[in-house]
Order: C-alpha cells, then sequence, then structure tokens
C-alpha cells in the first residue's frame, strides 16, 4: 500500500507468542538502517520512516545469544508516495490497483495500490521493468518463455459475482493467457488475455471450447486498454473503449485459487505481454464510470499531455 510521503516518523508494533527463552535481543530494521532492542521489546518507532518516497522494507528478527542467529523474523513492505489511486475517477469497489510506477526496482513485488493486498510476487523467470515503455510511463514485461507474477491468496471476486477489469497492455505474442484468477477448472478461471491460436482478446473460463473468444486479433497490435464488465451472467469485453463482444449467461464460478499474471494458471503457457496498469473492482461499474476510467487511462498512456513532467494544457480562450 502506498503512503504519503512527509516528516512523519514509521511506528513498528509486533506481538510474540510461543516460548521466547533463546531470544536474547529483538532487532528491528527499516531499510538498511537498524535498531538492536531488549528481549520482550514489542514496538519501536523510527523518526523519519516517510522522509523520501520509494518502496521501502520493515522487518523485524529475533536474535540469539549469539548475536547472529536469527530464530524468527517478520517484514513488511510499503510504498511512499502519492497513490495512483487517488488520481483515479471511480474508486468505489477498487480492490487491485497495479500501477508500474509502483513495483520494486528489482520487480521481486508488484504493490497493490488498495487496502486489500492484492500484491504479485515473481512466479517464474524474470520479468523485467521497462522505463519510459508507453507515454514516458513505466511497464513489467513478460517475455512470453518463462516469466510470471503471482499471488498466492488474492481477495478478488469470486462465484459468479459481478466485477470489472481493465489492463493498460500490449499483447507481443499469442499464448492462452494474461491476467486470471481462480481454479484451473472449466468456469472456475476468470481474467483477460489472448488465445493461444490466433492471439485474439479473450475472457479466460479454462474452458477447452473457451466460450468468451473475440474475433478480434491483438497480438502483436501496440498498446491498448482491455476491459471486462461483468453484470449478472452477462460479461462485456471491450478494446480501447470499444465494445467488442457479449455474452449472456455464462456460469462463472471462480475458485479461490491464485492470481496470475504473464500466464495460464497452470504455468503450462506463457505470453509475452506488457502492462502499463491494472484496476479489478468487485462489481460491476455503470457504463458512465467504464467511460470515466477509459478516458482517465487513455489520458494518460495515450495522450502527450498525460507524459510525466508534461506541461499541462493552456486554459481555454475567455
Amino acid at each position: 500500500q502506498a503512503l504519503p510521503a512527509g516528516g512523519s516518523g514509521v511506528n513498528m508494533a509486533w506481538a510474540l507468542s510461543g516460548d521466547d527463552t533463546p531470544v536474547a535481543t529483538v532487532r528491528v530494521a527499516l531499510d538498511a538502517g537498524t535498531v538492536l532492542l531488549p528481549k520482550g521489546t514489542t514496538q519501536h518507532t523510527f523518526a523519519k520512516g516517510l522522509d523520501k518516497p520509494g518502496l521501502r522494507v520493515a522487518a523485524v528478527e529475533l536474535l540469539a545469544g549469539d548475536g547472529a542467529t536469527v530464530l524468527a523474523s517478520s517484514s513488511v513492505s510499503f510504498f511512499v508516495g502519492v497513490s495512483s489511486a487517488s488520481a483515479l475517477p471511480v474508486t468505489n469497489g477498487l480492490v487491485m490497483h497495479l500501477d508500474a510506477a509502483f513495483a520494486a526496482p528489482d520487480l521481486q513485488t508488484w504493490l497493490d495500490q488498495t487496502v486489500y493486498g492484492n500484491n504479485l510476487d515473481v512466479g517464474t523467470g524474470a520479468p523485467t521493468l521497462v522505463q519510459a515503455a508507453v507515454n514516458g510511463h513505466s511497464a513489467v514485461a513478460f517475455d512470453g518463455v518463462a516469466a510470471s507474477m503471482v499471488a498466492a491468496q488474492p481477495k478478488l471476486p469470486l462465484g459468479a459475482t459481478d466485477r470489472a477489469v481493465f489492463l493498460v497492455v500490449k499483447y507481443d505474442t499469442p499464448g492462452w493467457g494474461g491476467f486470471a484468477w481462480g481454479t484451473a477448472a472449466c468456469m472456475g478461471a476468470f481474467g483477460l488475455g489472448v488465445t493461444g491460436d490466433k492471439g485474439n482478446l479473450y475472457v479466460e473460463s479454462f474452458c477447452t471450447d473457451d466460450t468468451v473468444e473475440s474475433g478480434v486479433s491483438a497480438s502483436g497490435t501496440g498498446w491498448m486498454t482491455h476491459a471486462l464488465v461483468m453484470s449478472g451472467q452477462v460479461v462485456s469485453q471491450y478494446r480501447d473503449g470499444t465494445l467488442i463482444e457479449t455474452k449472456a449467461a455464462l456460469p462463472f464460478a471462480t475458485g479461490q485459487g491464485k492470481a496470475v499474471l504473464g500466464a495460464d494458471l497452470t504455468g503450462g503457457g506463457y505470453v509475452g505481454m506488457s502492462v502499463a496498469e491494472m484496476l479489478v473492482y468487485n462489481r460491476a461499474v455503470t457504463e458512465a464510470e467504464r467511460t470515466q476510467i477509459e478516458l482517465a487511462l487513455a489520458a494518460k498512456y495515450f495522450d502527450p499531455a498525460g507524459a510525466p513532467g508534461a506541461s499541462p494544457p493552456p486554459p481555454p480562450p475567455p
């Protein structure tokens, strides 16, 4: 989660359980700064924890008497800065928001900007963070061979509940995948991506004869917004804000399982793709809201005025 930058500190608190007899000291760390505390301490404040923007890591370690052996440890990552979620026109029901500007530089973690903590970690291979990939904004690239990112226990819509998903994405290769969550069973999975045979945009269901494959080719066609809205059992799919397909009476029963970006849920197929931003809502956004979201993403990624550091447009003439 992103926290606003400022001069305030970071208060760390932790709970201990079990037999702490072997514990001699407690070591706490915020980035490279460490402090040794007496055994039994359960709280510490770093005075300048929010003084600079960027990814931060706070950790607690219980040390043995030799001062080196770590008996137990715990850590948490957070981002200091202005969350990009604050710039979105629609935040009601937003349960996952990934913006490549908030990915860790080493890309071991991609931090979710919502309170739900749907972070992605490297699953396989080596996804890469590409600076200035689209209109001056960063993107996370997947090679289509072995790279993926995974959330082991995401808090995303399940069963047949309403939902909406938006990706700012570039599909480079076909691959039967993209971004999906759930279980590897027919109608147990849900997500967006491209097909392996034609590179067409589709909605993932993990069915052999996939019922939500559009006739719109996307592989190798450049950056776009790829979105869907599911209301009831009606799924509508969009490219760059334009409706490309609607299917009704789809018996989705999304299961509780992992979320995967860059591959299918089994890891059996990979997609060459790049993602700059991704939004998941736990409700069906209205048509007006969908239009607002699409326009905001288009202005950010496809309008030169939306590039980082771009000058604001001139005021209208009097």
